[in-house]
């Protein structure tokens, strides 16, 4: 039988494995250095032209359809991320050798599967991803190559580089919102918050702000790119932003503990977002629909990391802000029936109106003058009630 890797057909004959293959750790970093060592594992060793050491990464993504009247009909597409081949003529074992991982290479495991399954007709279509380090040890003796050894080392994700947070800034028809996420990355079982930041000046509420956390598996084949989004945590969502609501609002959330973390390769890819939506709504029946995409990262568990300088530090302390609101809240129209100054009865003629400052309902008398009240977060002069007026005016 043979053995073929990065373009090296070696045969795999028992009487070759002579030699094992040891490393400093169990486990490594993208970027981390390899101490191999080549021993003998018997004192009379036969005599080699030479010993080839062979470190490679594969990734490979298969593609399965499997039906009951058919047999499975898998596709495998497989890259060579990088290999380090070395030769050894001198063979005074042990022999020593060190390299340094990519930083940017992927790590190590099956990093994701998607399975779908139709039990009506007996249908199981299932795509899976994987990338692999391994060190190959090959002798050659009378013009031949064998397979002396083989070993997989496990390889983790490097920790990112923390960047500014992912923030979405928005402005229609005098309605203004920014959403900021608190950090950039999570790790599994960490808790984390969207903060909303309104500035609402539309005399209607808008609808149930809905959030969703959402995985992105893209698989790359030679004939098709195959895309799969799943939710991960189940649908969130805030209370409605009232009329001429101004302040910020928390969504806490928590990620979920097994997710694979993000990255990418040419063959396949994991991302992770936050998919935000909510409908705006405008006196005469105008709508307006906002939909939004935030993308975060979600990081390996440091535990499962390899030795390394930095270890980032996970603490349990979880501070998230709560509601701040900014400027008071309208009064409904209809909770009350007359101006809250004059006592006026409002209807055909005598009209509602609310003041910008204290949010309560006015007749048009009562509710004429307009003021600038930038530390309310308005830009521009806005109506304001007798009341509130004087009070301005006073101060």
């Amino acid at each position: 039988m043979t053995y073929s890797r990065c373009g090296i057909v070696a045969l795999t004959e028992r009487k070759s494995r002579f030699l094992e293959i040891q490393t400093d750790r169990t486990s490594y970093l993208l970027g981390d250095v390899v101490l191999v060592t080549i021993n003998a594992k018997m004192d009379h060793m036969p005599k080699y032209e030479s010993v080839v050491l062979l470190v490679s990464c594969v990734g490979t993504i298969s593609r399965t359809f499997t039906d009951a009247k058919m047999p499975p009909n898998p596709k495998v597409l497989s890259k060579t991320y990088f290999e380090m081949k070395n030769e050894f003529m001198n063979q005074n074992f042990p022999l020593s050798y060190s390299f340094s991982l990519p930083g940017t290479s992927p790590f190590t495991g099956e990093e994701s599967s998607f399975v779908l399954t139709n039990p009506i007709i007996s249908q199981i279509f299932k795509i899976s991803a994987m990338h692999s380090y391994r060190i190959d040890l090959f002798v050659k003796q009378d013009g031949k190559i064998y397979l002396a050894e083989q070993k997989d080392i496990v390889v983790r994700r490097t920790f990112q580089q923390i960047q500014p947070s992912p923030s979405w800034n928005f402005e229609i028809d005098n309605f203004k919102i920014k959403i900021v996420l608190d950090k950039p990355s999570y790790y599994p079982q960490e808790n984390g918050f969207l903060l909303f930041e309104v500035n609402s000046k539309v005399q209607r509420s808008t609808s149930i702000p809905k959030v969703s956390f959402n995985q992105t598996l893209i698989f790359n084949f030679d004939d098709q790119q195959i895309v799969v989004k799943k939710q991960i945590i189940p649908q969130m969502s805030l209370p409605a932003f009232q009329p001429y609501y101004y302040g910020k609002r928390p969504l806490l959330f928590k990620i979920p503990e097994g997710l694979p973390p993000s990255h990418s390769t040419p063959l396949f890819k994991v991302e992770y977002s936050f998919d935000i939506s909510t409908d705006l709504f405008y006196e005469g029946g105008a709508q307006n629909q906002l939909k939004l995409v935030l993308k975060s990262t979600i990081l390996a568990p440091p535990n499962l990391c390899g030795a390394c300088v930095f270890m980032p530090l996970i603490t349990n302390d979880f501070n998230p802000p709560s509601e701040s609101i900014l400027r008071p809240f309208w009064q409904e129209d209809k909770s009350t029936d007359t101006c809250g100054i004059c006592g006026a009865s409002f209807g055909l003629i005598t009209r509602r109106h609310h003041c910008r400052r204290c949010g309560k309902v006015f007749c048009g008398s009562c509710c004429v003058d307009s003021v600038l009240m930038k530390d309310l977060g308005f830009d521009r002069p806005e109506r304001v009630c007798k009341s509130c007026f004087k009070l301005i005016q006073s101060n």
